[in-house]
């Protein structure tokens, strides 16, 4: 039986992406992922009737609605802490995840240990910056 402390939503447009995260943070004796979507009215209403500590979400999805999803995040769960996921760094996005009290901005050519890392910092109260991220 598995020990978890820490409660996770992935959220993306893209299935690989989630997958394979997915699978490493589950690998993690601490974690579970909860909900793995792809699609945002149905990860909102998991994420209402969960206990999410930590959502990690595409900030290049398709419908270029992420910050409106994690604000609505934050409206569901004050529990809940933000880290984006990004294709591209750049100072619009940096800014948009800043003012939602993000946790973490990681490049996705992040490995998935920095992204373990980054969901453990998170619930440490600590923020994970990609290196694209620090820079700017």
């Amino acid at each position: 039986m598995k020990l978890c402390d820490i409660r996770i939503a992935v959220i993306s447009d893209r299935a690989v992406l989630p997958e394979a995260i997915e699978d490493r943070l589950n690998s993690q004796s601490e974690m579970t992922v909860e909900i793995a979507s792809s699609r945002s009215g149905v990860a909102l209403q998991q994420i209402s009737n969960s206990d999410i500590d930590v959502a990690i979400l595409d900030a290049d999805r398709s419908s270029g609605q992420a910050f409106e999803f994690a604000s609505q995040i934050g409206e569901l769960s004050k529990k809940t802490k933000l880290i984006f996921l990004a294709g591209t760094i750049a100072v619009p996005l940096i800014r948009q995840a800043l003012r939602l009290n993000t946790c973490g901005i990681l490049a996705k050519t992040e490995s998935t240990a920095a992204i373990v890392d980054a969901v453990r910092g998170a619930v440490g109260g600590r923020t994970s910056f990609s290196a694209e991220v620090q820079r700017w």
